[in-house]
């Protein structure tokens, strides 16, 4: 079973302002892809329920899983999963 780590909110802003390119860098090696992409497809896996189990309108789902404008939520997801959203 996996262990919660707890880790000072602080001492991790500084680690990770200080080290910015050596996370980047590391986290592409071990997942490859970099973090941005992992953030992209995360989001676009969230919004696949929304879009399935209820009848939440594409602006507030692109807004629940951090997207601005519906715009790119469309590009992004056109992207992600080859086509569009109707």
């Amino acid at each position: 079973m996996p262990q919660e780590v707890h880790v000072d909110p602080v001492a991790f802003y500084i680690m990770v302002a200080l080290n910015k390119n050596k996370l980047q860098k590391a986290f592409q090696l071990t997942e490859g892809i970099s973090i941005r992409e992992y953030i992209r497809a995360l989001r676009m896996e969230l919004a696949l329920e929304p879009f399935e189990k209820s009848d939440m309108s594409t602006g507030n789902i692109a807004k629940a899983v951090g997207y601005h404008g519906v715009s790119n939520f469309y590009h992004v997801f056109q992207q992600r999963f080859g086509e569009t959203y109707s």
